[in-house]
């Protein structure tokens, strides 16, 4: 893992992690691709158990093809938040 060397401040965010970054002189490594699609993973299952026990506890089905479409968005959405440390 590679630091970034003298991260810039953007000219047109006033606040943002780079900004503070830059003015207290801190870098940090860029992030690898294993561990946010690790971490997006378990974000996913955790809700999606939340929402098969909810949906079963008050007795509705769930329409696994809107699961499945907006689970995997959600899944690539987060996964590239938090690879850039968005999320």
């Amino acid at each position: 893992m590679v630091a970034k060397k003298n991260p810039k401040p953007s000219e047109f965010k006033t606040i943002s992690i780079v900004n503070l970054a830059y003015l207290l002189g801190i870098t940090e490594p860029e992030r690898e691709w294993p561990l946010p699609i690790v971490w997006a993973a378990v974000v996913i299952a955790v809700m999606l158990t939340f929402a098969v026990i909810v949906n079963l506890w008050i007795g509705r089905t769930i329409h696994w093809d809107w699961v499945a479409i907006f689970g995997s968005m959600a899944f690539i959405g987060m996964s590239i938040g938090r690879k850039a440390r968005t999320l």
